[in-house]
Formats: C-alpha cells, sequence, structure tokens
C-alpha cells in the first residue's frame, strides 16, 4: 500500500511485476496507512492461515519477513536496494533484522551457470564450426569435453538453486527465470542423451540415410535453441541477484553483453565464413576454368574420413 491509496492491500509479486489480489483474496482488516513525522506507518491485520498461502505460525518461533519501499516516492514502485528482512516472534513481538540467506549458494549458482553457457558451451559449439582448424579428430574431442562440462555445471546450478529455494521455504518454479532453468535442465540432458545415441553415419560412398539427417538437423537447432535461451537465462539472473542483495548490476551487465557479443560474432564468423563462404571455394565455387586433381584416397584416408564425419556436432 501507499499513503496515496490510503489502504493496504495484498498483491502478488512476480519477476518484474507486481497485481492486487482478487477481491475475495483481499482478508486484511483494520487497515491503514499515512505519513507521520516523515515516516510511513502501515497498520493492519491478517489471519495467519489462508487457504493456498504461507501459513504463519502465533507460536515462540521466529518468522522471517519481507519489507521493502519506493524510496521518497508515495506511489508503489521498484523498490531498488531499499529492502530487506527481519524476523519476529509473533506470541512477544520481538523482532530481529535479518541479512539476505544464501548469497554465497547463489553466487555460486551463477558463476557455473555462467561457464557452462558463457564459456563452455558456446566455444564447444565454435571448435566444431572452426573444425578445419584442428588436425583430424581434435575438434570432436575438444567439443566433446566442452559440452560434458558445460553439462555439469548445468547439473551442478541447477541443484544448487534447487536446495536454496526449498530451504527458503518457498515454492519452485514460480518465476520466468526458474521455469526456463527447469526448461533448459530437462532440455540439455534429452541434448545430451541424443548425441550419445546419435544414427551413425555411413560410409563416405553412401548416402546419409533420413534418419541421420533428421537427427542432425534437430541437434543443431535445439543447440542454437539452448545457447540463445542461456543468455537470456543468465542476464536475468544477474538482476534477480542484484535486486535480491542489493548489489551493483549496471558494471556487472555491460560487462556480461560485451563477452556476449564477443562469443556470438565469433559464432557468426565460424558459421557465415567457415560452413558457407569457405566451404563454397574448396568445392570449386568461384574458380571456375581451374582444373582440380584429387588422389584417390588411401583405404587410410577413407577409414580417417568415416571416423571424423561421425564426430558430429553435439551442441549442447
Amino acid at each position: 500500500g501507499s499513503p496515496d491509496s490510503g489502504l493496504p492491500q495484498k498483491y502478488r509479486l512476480g519477476q518484474g511485476f507486481i497485481e492486487a489480489m482478487s477481491a475475495d483474496e483481499q482478508t486484511l482488516t483494520d487497515a491503514s496507512v499515512e505519513s507521520r513525522d516523515g515516516k510511513t506507518v502501515m497498520k493492519f491485520t491478517k489471519p495467519l492461515v489462508e487457504p493456498n498461502q504461507i501459513t504463519i505460525s502465533a507460536g515462540k518461533i521466529q518468522t522471517q519477513m519481507l519489507w521493502a519501499n519506493g524510496g521518497d516516492s508515495t506511489t508503489i514502485g521498484y523498490h531498488g536496494p531499499t529492502k530487506g528482512s527481519f524476523s519476529i516472534d509473533l506470541s512477544s513481538g520481538a523482532a530481529v533484522a535479518v541479512g539476505a540467506a544464501n548469497k554465497g549458494a547463489w553466487l555460486a549458482h551463477g558463476i557455473c551457470a555462467f561457464f557452462a553457457w558463457g564459456i563452455f558451451a558456446p566455444t564447444a559449439v565454435e571448435s566444431a564450426l572452426f573444425r578445419s582448424l584442428f588436425k583430424g579428430p581434435l575438434w570432436f574431442k575438444v567439443h566433446q569435453f566442452l559440452n560434458s562440462s558445460a553439462y555439469a555445471l548445468t547439473v551442478i546450478a541447477f541443484a544448487i538453486a534447487v536446495a536454496n529455494v526449498s530451504k527458503g521455504g518457498a515454492s519452485h518454479w514460480s518465476t520466468s527465470h526458474a521455469k526456463m532453468g527447469l526448461s533448459m535442465f530437462i532440455i540439455a540432458s534429452l541434448q545430451v542423451l541424443g548425441g550419445a545415441a546419435r544414427p551413425h553415419v555411413p560410409a563416405p560412398e553412401q548416402d546419409k540415410t533420413a534418419i541421420r539427417k533428421t537427427w542432425e538437423l534437430q541437434h543443431r537447432l535445439t543447440g542454437v535453441a539452448l545457447l540463445a535461451c542461456g543468455f537470456w537465462q543468465m542476464s536475468a539472473g544477474i538482476k534477480l541477484f542484484a535486486n535480491k542483495f542489493g548489489t551493483e548490476e549496471q558494471g556487472v551487465t555491460i560487462a556480461y553483453w560485451v563477452w556476449i557479443c564477443f562469443d556470438i560474432a565469433l559464432l557468426l564468423i565460424g558459421g557465415v565464413y567457415f560452413k558457407l563462404l569457405r566451404k563454397n571455394v574448396e568445392n570449386g565455387d568461384g574458380n571456375e576454368g581451374e582444373d582440380v586433381v584429387q588422389a584417390e584416397p588411401t583405404t587410410k584416408q577413407k577409414d580417417e574420413a568415416v571416423q571424423s564425419e561421425d564426430m558430429v556436432d553435439a551442441k549442447a
């Protein structure tokens, strides 16, 4: 509530939005809010037990509550760093201020997510796009190692988030960030399984099967989608962390997007040049009138070609 409205109400908070609860959920009584001697005084009576809401105990235990205000504004708006929490024993009225919980754990969650989707996953994709710069199947070993590392860190980040939310007593998957995290975890897991069970490519003189072609298309599109979601998810995470703990956001966000733009530039260079332009040149495009003589590959070279072709992108 605010002094302008004159009446405290119950609101439903989400990530980036706030809305008043429906009329039948407005159960506050004896509610008032006023400015007095430079302070805002809010009073209301609320039932401790209500359907589909967190139960508040009146026993001799500490109940944690949150507070926030919009600074000098008298209208409801973004609170910025003016927020906090306190624990109160409702049987005696004794209260004590507490700091935001699990800051170290949430920081570890963010670091794991950044290394997974800001470093390892993009570099894994780049190793596939720049494969012609590697000797033999080395690109695939690098590609596989980075993707495995990215997935392992994703599992760790996901486990930390689930444990922290459970510890705080909040509901799971209630925000867009949490829902996106769950979706990415499930899709990344399926992507890894799909890469392990991929249909093998045929010998060089044989055509790829329809199943193989379908798998390659699906695997690449899913990998690109996961990477794009990862970029958005990390940006949202930076904002959530800053809001929760009152840390500096702008500098971190700028540094983050500079790094991501560098990643995207490498991906575009690899995709456009090495996958399209250079491939056309190697196939003879733009070299009209030149005779290209190729030696018949040896049996060893054929075997190596089959092995290298079978090492297809497993973008996580």
